[in-house]
């Protein structure tokens, strides 16, 4: 809109009032014309400041969309992989208990043995009290002979049954090592980064992860 400066009204003649207050008027319109148009100018400034503002909010949100769903993968990630591992150590713990449990027969049937070479030997101390008297150098010879005999016996066995006492100790040992790990390894928290939490939505918020240990009778 054109300004209109007083200089370019046409003067009136002071002799004529009603000329002078037409002069007057328009000069009071052109007063108000221009001040709405700098008012519109202060407006429409305001409005492409808070437009502009407005844009780069949008870039910066859409910034931090783009590193939330990066993040979300990120996290996605880690709960596979800590699934598989879950996985794995249920897995090492069934064969564990698999392998407990032979451990468990063979100290069975060693304990079996153990108590079948005693009530034979037993039975045959009992049939060598009851024997006749025989000479004695060969009832030393056989005495000797029949104790050496159970005493090899009972010497193997012991080294069996330790043996597989041991043996059952270590597996024990390595399987309560790896349960501590594998709980150490699942307790640990995952959290989006803070940097954007402030723009989440409860709904939108990572879901808490509880993971049970399972022991093994």
């Amino acid at each position: 809109m054109p300004t209109v400066t007083v200089s370019q009204l046409p003067q009136p003649s002071t002799s004529d009032p009603l000329a002078v207050y037409n002069a007057e008027q328009q000069k009071k319109e052109a007063d108000q014309l221009k001040a709405q148009l700098e008012k519109q100018i202060s407006d429409s400034e305001q409005l492409k400041a808070k437009v502009e503002k407005q844009g780069t909010d949008s870039d910066q949100f859409k910034a931090l969309l783009e590193s939330q769903s990066t993040d979300n993968k990120q996290i996605k990630a880690q709960l596979d992989k800590q699934s598989a591992d879950f996985e794995q150590s249920k897995s090492q713990l069934d064969k564990q208990h698999i392998e407990t449990e032979q451990l468990k027969s063979q100290l069975r049937n060693q304990q079996m043995i153990v108590e079948s070479l005693t009530t034979q030997l037993k039975a045959n101390t009992a049939e060598l009290q009851n024997q006749n008297a025989q000479d004695l150098f060969g009832g030393r010879s056989t005495n000797y002979a029949s104790g050496f005999v159970w005493l090899l016996a009972g010497v193997l066995t012991t080294i069996a049954g330790g043996f597989v006492l041991l043996r059952f100790l270590a597996i024990s040992s390595q399987r309560q090592a790896r349960l501590i790990r594998a709980a150490r390894s699942q307790r640990r928290p995952l959290q989006p980064p803070k940097r954007y939490g402030k723009f989440l939505l409860p709904s939108q918020q990572a879901p808490e992860v509880h993971y049970e240990e399972r022991r093994l009778r």
